[in-house]
């Protein structure tokens, strides 16, 4: 085996762990910026469908809700 190098990070850095971005300071604008580029796409794609209003209730409950 050899050894893995762990980097050092900033306390002000944030990162991802188990699907949710961390800061250790406990700052929570990384996770608010990829949540909201996530929900714009949601949102853009799902205007742009013509799938009836039960479909769509189904896609923000599988999709986005996750």
């Amino acid at each position: 085996m050899s050894p893995i190098t762990v980097p050092q990070m900033s306390p002000y850095e944030s990162y991802r762990t188990l699907g949710a971005y961390l800061s250790p300071l406990g700052g929570t604008i990384k996770a608010y910026k990829v949540l909201r580029i996530h929900s714009l796409d949601y949102a853009t794609r799902i205007q742009s469908t013509t799938i009836q209003k039960e479909a769509a209730l189904w896609s923000y409950l599988l999709y986005l809700l996750p």
